[in-house]
């Protein structure tokens, strides 16, 4: 695999980028709003990905169903109690709650991916965890990590009304929101006797590799980098969270949101973009992106109001 244009820059890493599926115009958008590229060079990106269309026109006919009914496994007996560990855990248990869960062993080439870029610099940071020979037990923890590791966030107060939190991670997200009695919190106090605390639970998700089976299909939803970084180093199957979904209420709730732009193309198209594509040098491009921080603004207004009682 060729690296295109390749940078050394703290500030910029390098994204392989899958090209050839319509429209153009979303491919060269991207380029022009996130990557550090001379606007000269768009003239060749738009021949690259003709290119590219042309390759995936060939393997529409090809490869009409290789992503249907993909080879799953089930979990081998030795990884049983970790699976089994991951299942009962709380936070799984949460993120997983409308959809039941199963952990399998999924062939990662069929999956069917809708991330359309991969970050190269962070799959060198997996695969150095991972080494050059895995253990089963080290993959399993790092597809589906029970231990949930908290990325450095910071927080910090920028107005009277407002906070922002801060991390390197794009996993960081507002989790949830919730009134807490006076009894659930503790070495806080206030002014006055408190009658509840209005909480905004700022962190990342369950971050494991989860996909969707549905229409016949295992659809990747989280874990792209991970699966990548395995395939790369030659493992063909990984653990992951599998929820099948069985219809269009369930497929709201639990796909992604680039999913849902355009749920199409990844369940009915006879040829949809799959992990293995990425590893087809006639399918990519490695263009250097510029590194971003993820930031959450979290401000709150306060309306007092006496009304008459009636």
């Amino acid at each position: 695999m060729s690296r295109d244009n390749p940078s050394n820059s703290k500030n910029i890493d390098n994204h392989v980028f899958l090209i050839g599926r319509p429209p153009m115009s979303e491919f060269l958008g991207v380029v022009s709003s996130q990557v550090n590229y001379d606007s000269s060079h768009i003239g060749q990106l738009a021949d690259d990905w003709r290119l590219a269309n042309k390759r995936i026109l060939e393997l529409q006919q090809s490869e009409a169903s290789a992503s249907d009914k993909p080879a799953y496994k089930d979990v081998p007996d030795a990884l049983n109690p970790l699976a089994d560990q991951a299942l009962s855990d709380e936070i799984f248990q949460r993120s997983f709650n409308v959809v039941k869960p199963v952990v399998r062993m999924v062939e990662l080439d069929t999956l069917v991916v809708s991330q359309k870029h991969i970050n190269l610099n962070y799959v060198d940071e997996l695969k150095k965890q991972f080494g050059t020979n895995p253990s089963d037990e080290e993959i399993f923890k790092t597809c589906i990590p029970i231990e949930h590791a908290m990325p450095e966030i910071s927080a910090s107060r920028v107005s009277a009304n407002s906070f922002v939190f801060v991390s390197q991670s794009a996993d960081l997200r507002v989790l949830d929101s919730t009134l807490l009695r006076p009894a659930q919190i503790q070495n806080y106090s206030t002014s006055g006797p408190m009658a509840a605390i209005l909480g905004l639970a700022v962190g990342t998700g369950s971050n494991c590799l989860n996909a969707m089976f549905v229409n016949g299909r295992m659809v990747l939803n989280n874990g792209s980098h991970r699966a990548y970084a395995l395939r790369s180093l030659g493992i063909t199957h990984a653990p992951c969270i599998v929820q099948q979904v069985t219809s269009k209420d369930e497929l709201d709730i639990v796909a992604t949101v680039e999913f849902l732009q355009n749920p199409a193309a990844f369940i009915e198209a006879p040829r949809p973009a799959m992990l293995k594509d990425y590893f087809d040098s006639e399918l990519i491009k490695i263009l250097p992106v510029q590194r971003k921080t993820r930031q959450i603004k979290i401000s709150y207004t306060v309306e007092t109001i006496d009304v008459p009682d009636i």
